[in-house]
C-alpha cells in the first residue's frame, strides 16, 4: 500500500466476499502459510495481508525486472551483431524452436503494418527466447565465441544459464500474480542477484535502476549476521549450474 495509507479493515463478510472472487485456491497457499489460530477469520485475515504484501514486492519487483529484460536482450544483440552482422537470427543456425520465435516475431511486426528492422525483432522476441542463449544446446554456438564476454569471466555458462532461469521464473510468477513470497530463495536474494546481473551488461543502469526503483526500500531487509559482520545475503551465490 502507498506510504501514510492505513491498512485496509476487513470484515468477515468481506473476508468471504474476497475469498469468492480471489479464489480458495489461489489463497489457500497464503493460508497455509499463517501459524494456526483458533479463529479461522483471522487467520484468513492474515493471509490477505500477507496476499497484499506478495503484491506490494511484486509491484516493486517490476521495474528491476524490466531493466534486467532489456538490458539482457540490447546487449546479447549488440554483442552478436558486433560478431555476426545485424541480422545475425538469420546467419547463426539456430534451433528449431528459437527460428520459430524469430518467425512469430517477424509476424507480430507484420500484423502491426510496421516496417521489419533488427530493433523491432529483437523487441519482440520474448524473454524466454534470450534465455535459451545461454542453455547447453548453444555453449559452441554462442557461448564460447560471444555470450561469454558479456559475464564475469569466473562464472560458467551453466552458472550464468541457471541465474537466468531462476530470473525467469520469478518474472513469470510475478506475470502471472502467483505468490513471490515464503520462498526458498527469498525476493530480497532474488532482488540482488538480478540487480548484480543488471550490472554485468551496464553499470550505469544498474545505477540508474537502483536510484529511480523502490524496491530496495520496500522488500525485506537482509537478515545481519553480527559474528561474521556481515549481512546474511550479502554475498549472493550464483545458481547452481543448470543445462
Amino acid at each position: 500500500m502507498p506510504d501514510g495509507q492505513p491498512p485496509y479493515e476487513y470484515t468477515k463478510a468481506q473476508l468471504q466476499q474476497l475469498l469468492a472472487v480471489v479464489s480458495q485456491d489461489r489463497i489457500m497457499p497464503y493460508y497455509k502459510a499463517i501459524h494456526r489460530t483458533p479463529d479461522r477469520y483471522e487467520r484468513l485475515q492474515k493471509a490477505f495481508r500477507l496476499y497484499e504484501k506478495n503484491t506490494s514486492y511484486s509491484e516493486a519487483m517490476y521495474p528491476i525486472l524490466q531493466g534486467f529484460e532489456i538490458s539482457m536482450r540490447n546487449r546479447i544483440h549488440d554483442r552478436l551483431a558486433n560478431d555476426y552482422g545485424a541480422g545475425w537470427y538469420d546467419k547463426i543456425e539456430l534451433l528449431p524452436l528459437e527460428k520459430d520465435k524469430v518467425a512469430q516475431a517477424r509476424k507480430e511486426i507484420a500484423d502491426k503494418i510496421q516496417v521489419e528492422t533488427a530493433s523491432r525483432i529483437v523487441g519482440e522476441l520474448s524473454f524466454a527466447f534470450w534465455v535459451r542463449l545461454f542453455s547447453t544446446d548453444y555453449e559452441g554456438l554462442m557461448w564460447e565465441p560471444s555470450l561469454k564476454h558479456l559475464v564475469p569471466n569466473t562464472l560458467t555458462r551453466g552458472e550464468v544459464y541457471a541465474r537466468f532461469k531462476d530470473i525467469k521464473t520469478l518474472r513469470n510468477r510475478i506475470a502471472h500474480h502467483s505468490r513471490i513470497v515464503d520462498r526458498p530463495v527469498t525476493i530480497r536474494i532474488s532482488y540482488e542477484q538480478i540487480m548484480e546481473s543488471i550490472g554485468w551488461f551496464s553499470a550505469d543502469m544498474q545505477a540508474w535502476i537502483k536510484s529511480t526503483s523502490r524496491a530496495d526500500s520496500v522488500l525485506p531487509k537482509p537478515i545481519f549476521d553480527r559474528s561474521a559482520g556481515i549481512p546474511v545475503e550479502a554475498a549472493i551465490p550464483v545458481a547452481k549450474a543448470a543445462r
